[in-house]
Order: structure tokens, then sequence, then C-alpha cells
């Protein structure tokens, strides 16, 4: 890489200094396509911190370089009313001053651990057990959301942060708000959506996204059941050959029996159901709150694990097991091609390394659909929003 490339730059201009007076850059953390996060310490804290930063985009239109700031004030202001246990804290946001280009930062919280898609990529697939106390959190930091009236709107496990405790288990924390959607709001959504900017991404997009109808809360269900499919089973219930194909599957094909998509996976059919119907196409057969979800998992736990188990788990005892952290704060967003399967393994039976204890769809409407399919390409050539 030259010297003189964007991104050498990045790293030669900040590190070592202080941001606005008060983020002393440390060292580089992470980097993508847009941007690049780091360890700083807060001034006069001596809190440590992660600081995501991000360039206004130097090629295509100045209406690019406009959504841009558009979504990163949005992700800004969505974090900044989450104060939970299970959603990423933001301290502070703004535009880094004395620089002679036009670069952002956010300073949240540091964490270290692994993002559930590293987790899944070493360990293939979780335990019912681990599946459901990780959905638990999860469902909880959403809960919290949409009582704000924020829909996360691009919910998968590179988004999903596992973050290791003293006590050797682990917490859930959800990152990455960059297209989330103030309910109620006129902000201009079809036309940030149009630009190719707030597609989503197509292994985990709900049919509500492509098909341009309403979204909701009832949209992140759809993703978690994405996720709790994947956990469970190793697979994403749908998977093309190309990200086009991917995203038609959403909207039209139905979801394949998780014996099926992966053979030798054992799921329990109260939770195999539990999935189905988060996987619903329409919304109005979803869970229509995360709240019912939770009342969903709940009932999971008690049938498989009894009273006793359910109990423990409501403790909120993480999930354990540490692995190291990688993250692309840039990417991601299409992936092009999975990742190399390894053999399949039972969902059921021997636990997982994180274990501490133990009808068809209504055809799509085609009005918008290329529009669309044309944007995921646009996104493709901008790079994803920076997840930490």
């Amino acid at each position: 890489m030259s010297s003189h490339s964007p991104e050498r730059e990045l790293v030669d201009v900040l590190e070592g200094t202080v941001i606005n007076g008060k983020f002393r850059i440390v060292s580089l953390v992470a980097t993508g396509g847009m941007g690049r996060i780091y360890r700083a310490e807060q001034a006069p804290l001596g809190r440590v911190v992660a600081v995501k930063v991000l360039r206004t985009p130097s090629v295509g239109s100045d209406t690019i370089a406009t959504e841009f700031r558009k979504r990163f004030f949005r992700e800004a202001s969505i974090l900044a009313k989450l104060q939970h246990a299970n959603v990423v804290t933001l301290f502070d946001y703004g535009r880094i001053e004395g620089l002679a280009d036009e670069r952002y930062f956010m300073a949240m919280e540091y964490l270290q651990g692994d993002t559930l898609a590293l987790r899944l990529k070493k360990v293939y697939s979780l335990s019912v057990q681990d599946s459901l106390r990780m959905l638990r959190q999860i469902a909880r930091g959403l809960r919290e959301a949409h009582k704000l009236g924020v829909v996360h709107r691009d919910l998968k496990p590179s988004n999903i942060m596992l973050v290791p405790e003293e006590d050797g288990g682990e917490v859930v924390k959800i990152l990455d708000f960059g297209i989330g959607k103030l309910l109620g709001t006129t902000d201009d959504d079809q036309e940030l959506t149009q630009e190719g900017a707030f597609l989503g991404s197509p292994k985990y997009i709900a049919p509500e996204q492509v098909n341009e109808r309403r979204v909701d809360q009832r949209t992140d269900v759809y993703a978690l059941g994405v996720i709790a499919y994947e956990c469970l089973c190793g697979r994403v219930p749908f998977e093309g050959q190309t990200n086009l194909e991917t995203i038609l599957a959403h909207t039209n094909s139905p979801v394949m029996p998780m014996a099926q998509r992966a053979p030798g996976a054992t799921v329990p059919e109260v939770v195999e159901a539990f999935v189905r119907r988060c996987l619903e196409k329409e919304p109005e057969r979803r869970p229509q709150s995360m709240e019912e979800v939770l009342r969903a998992i709940s009932e999971c736990e008690r049938s498989l694990f009894g009273m006793a188990s359910l109990g423990a788990m409501h403790g909120e005892a993480p999930i354990s097991g540490r692995l190291p952290m990688t993250s692309d704060p840039g990417g991601g967003t299409l992936a092009m091609t999975p990742p190399p399967q390894p053999p399949l393994r039972p969902s059921m039976g021997t636990a997982s390394p994180l274990t501490r204890s133990g009808t068809l769809p209504a055809p799509a409407s085609r009005s918008r659909l290329p529009l669309l399919l044309a944007a995921a390409l646009v996104t493709l050539t901008l790079g994803g929003f920076v997840g930490l």
C-alpha cells in the first residue's frame, strides 16, 4: 500500500493525536472501506474508549457525501438515546476539528471479545441452550431500542459482540445502528434507500425491506429469526449463488426445515416452531414485539429445561468462551460469497464450547424491486457503514 493512499494517511494523521481536545488516539484496532476504529483514552477521565473515525467519501457525487453525513448523524442520534446493558454505549460524536479533509468520529465504550459472526465461523453452530440465552439478551437490547422508537434494520452476526466478563462468561452487545430508523419521523428514508445506502444485508434482510413496505419492530424480529436459525443449524435459511438470488429467496421461498437445510442438525420442535414464526414473510404473522419474542423464548426454555433451569437462565448467566476479536468497520454489508462450511454437527446433545451450565408465502410485490436490487449493487461500491 502506498504511503500516499487515503488509508495510510488516515492512520498517519490520527495516531498519537488528540481529537477535539478530548480523545488521545493510542492505536489502530480495526479497518474497513470507509473508516477506522481506534483504541483511545478520554481526557481527563483516563477512560479507555473506542473511537470510530469515518471519512466523507472523496469520490462520487455531492449526493453521496450528503447521504453519508445523514447516515452518520442518524446512527449517532440513535445511539445517544440508548442506554442498555445489551447495546453499545455512545459517549461523544461530531466532526473532527483541525483537519484539511472532512472526517467524523464516535467515541464509544471499548469492547473486547469477538463478534457472533466470528464465533459461528469457529464453532459452526451453538447448542440450543446457548442460542436461547444469547437470543434473550439480543431481544432485551432491541426491546429497549423499540421502546424509544428505534428499529435497527441491519441486525446480523457481525453487529453482535460477545464481550467477556470477569466471571468467565460473556454478555451480548448490539452494534451499528447506522441504518436504523426512527419510527414516526419523515427523514427522507425512501430517498436514502434509493441511493443504495440503506438496503441492509442480503442474508438477513426482511421481505418488507425489499418490497418497500412499512418497516417497524417486526423487521428486527425477522432478522433475529435468521440469526436464530443460523445459530441452531450452522446455516442461514436463504443463501443463493448471488446476492440477488438471496434477496429474492427472502421474498418468495419457503423456509426449509433445519434438518433438511443442515443434515445432522437436531433442533427441538418447539424451538424450530418459534424460529419459523419469526421468519414469516408477512409481518402480521410474526411475533409483534420483542416482548412477545421474550415470552416465546421463555416457553421454549420451560419446555426443554424445566422451571429450575429457566430460573437460572433468567439470571442472565452470560455465554462463556473467549476467542480473538476481529472486526471490519467498513465492509461486510453485502458479502458476496459464504465462507467454507466445516462439517456439520448436531446442535443438541453435547453442549458447544460456549455452554457454562448447563404456509407458502404470497408473491412479493415487484413494483420497486428492480430499483432496490440496483441499489444493492451500488452499496457494493460504497462499502458498508462502520461497525465496531
